[in-house]
């Protein structure tokens, strides 16, 4: 029997490290016989980062999207993000 969807909440993860990565694409992995698609709800900002970094977001998710819309994030910018001024570190600031 195939599901649509299965959600994993990632708000109970004490830590951002690769045993956690491991752990949800182990999840995703085993998911695939019985599951259409993996969501992840809850995803702290560096485990999205980490996520990110390994290249597994679009593995993870099962297709490419927008970063925010992977991570169901309503959009803007977190809590202590830094906004780029678009000033490359190459060019002498006056």
């Amino acid at each position: 029997m195939k599901v649509d969807l299965i959600t994993l909440d990632c708000a109970s993860s004490p830590v951002a490290d690769l045993g956690t990565v491991e752990l949800i694409a182990l999840v995703r992995l085993c998911a695939q016989e019985c599951a259409e698609e993996v969501r992840l709800v809850n995803v702290s900002p560096a485990l999205r980062d980490l996520i990110e970094l390994c290249g597994l977001s679009e593995v993870l998710e099962g297709r490419p999207k927008a970063l925010g819309e992977r991570f169901d994030d309503p959009g803007g910018p977190d809590a202590g993000e830094a906004s780029s001024t678009g000033a490359s570190a190459s060019e002498p600031t006056a």
